[in-house]
């Protein structure tokens, strides 16, 4: 059984589950969270968590202390990235105990990171693998290969590389997990337009949808409830000259794409600098030289943070943390927010489930990016029911917020 607790960020669902470990505390248990803050977070409010750790003097790896862990029956806190690594062995020791499976936030389940373009080329050039041609996915054929791609051959061995347009890799984590635990609560919001629901319906995995309430000092699950109660943010979106950078007109539909990863790869130095000076200027003067260490920002992930090296000053650069953040209270002092990026999902993340039969619209796309917004701009003082000043030069994104907030697309 598969629980998705899919409320705004905030609201109660890890407190709630915490309230399920504590009522059941001879329940087994697997809680991963993106990140290891959180896995300490967890262990300080239930005792007993162990954390999977290497062994640098034997050589043992975080992945073999879990299976390890897993076939002792501990309850263990872990992180998304150990998650993700999860092979034959951990699915060996799950089926020894009726383990609960807690993901706060939901794993990354398709992506193309960690190919590289020719990797396919040449394990085919190689004659390593193929193509099944009924199901998409590469066929390890070489069993005693050892070599550059001793990983791909073994994400090969539980079936989780399909190849997308007969040219690129995608890696899908292996459904059948899902199958050998008790029952997997999945802590998130949005959960329509993420990419692990589009995973669940493409392996036939049944859910049900939920909502968490406070109900006096506790937190209780309720049905879903798409309809929050947002009169109560209390944020201030910029809207002046310095959107121009990310303004498009009805008739330039192309321009809803300014500011996405492929602009940020193909502008100039000038176009850089002045995003770098709309900021500047946002921080220092629209805000009134708010205090450095009240600012938080992002920008396009790139090779080496280059956009985040090159968009970097004085009054902001400490407050940099990824487009990707979510699931952590480190920055929940923030109260002036620049949120630069145009979120698209992977295009070849798309391909991969149209291919297989699952529709992904223009609008799916839009919602998919507000959600990563939205879990961005969840990391500061926001969360905490605090007023806040947020710069969003991208139209697309802006007006995205805009709607979803319920106020009208004044720019």
């Amino acid at each position: 059984m598969i629980k998705i607790i899919d409320s705004i960020m905030g609201s109660g669902k890890t407190s709630h589950i915490i309230q399920v470990i504590k009522d059941n505390p001879n329940g087994k248990y697997i809680y991963i969270t993106p990140y290891l803050a959180e896995v300490q977070r967890l262990q300080d409010n239930c005792p007993g968590f162990v954390e999977p750790a290497a062994n640098k003097q034997t050589g043992e790896t975080k992945l073999y202390d879990l299976n390890r862990l897993l076939e002792q029956g501990k309850n263990i806190a872990s992180t998304h990235a150990l998650f993700k690594l999860t092979d034959k062995y951990t699915l060996q020791a799950l089926q020894k105990h009726n383990y609960t499976l807690i993901m706060d936030e939901v794993l990354e389940v398709v992506t193309t990171e960690g190919f590289k373009k020719d990797d396919l080329p040449s394990i085919l050039k190689l004659e390593l693998a193929h193509i099944d041609k009924d199901t998409g996915y590469l066929v390890w054929d070489k069993e005693d290969y050892s070599g550059a791609y001793d990983r791909v051959r073994k994400l090969c061995k539980t079936k989780s590389v399909a190849v997308v347009d007969n040219k690129v890799l995608v890696w899908t984590f292996p459904s059948i997990i899902f199958n050998y635990f008790k029952e997997t609560y999945v802590c998130t919001y949005m959960f329509n337009v993420s990419v692990f629901k589009y995973y669940l319906d493409l392996n036939e995995l049944t859910y049900d949808k939920y909502s968490v309430v406070k109900d006096n000092d506790s937190y209780c699950l309720s049905d879903y409830n798409p309809n929050e109660d947002k009169s109560n943010f209390k944020i201030n979106i910029y809207t002046g000259k310095k959107n121009d950078i990310g303004t498009y007109t009805k008739e330039g539909r192309k321009g809803f794409s300014l500011l996405c990863g492929k602009w940020f790869e193909g502008a100039n130095g000038d176009k850089l600098k002045e995003l770098k000076n709309n900021m500047v200027t946002y921080f220092k003067h629209d805000l009134n030289n708010s205090p450095s260490d009240n600012n938080l920002w992002t920008c396009v992930l790139g090779n080496n943070d280059k956009f985040k090296k090159a968009l970097s000053a004085s009054p902001y650069t400490k407050g940099f943390a990824p487009c990707n953040c979510r699931a952590t209270n480190e920055y929940r002092n923030k109260t002036a927010v620049a949120y630069i990026p145009n979120r698209f999902m992977d295009v070849y993340t798309q391909k991969f489930f149209q291919t297989n039969g699952i529709s992904i619209t223009r609008d799916d796309n839009r919602h998919w990016g507000l959600s990563e917004m939205l879990q961005f701009i969840w990391r500061s003082a926001i969360r905490d029911s605090k007023e806040i000043n947020l710069y969003v030069p991208s139209m697309r994104m802006r007006h995205a917020l805009q709607e979803w907030l319920g106020v009208p697309k004044a720019d």
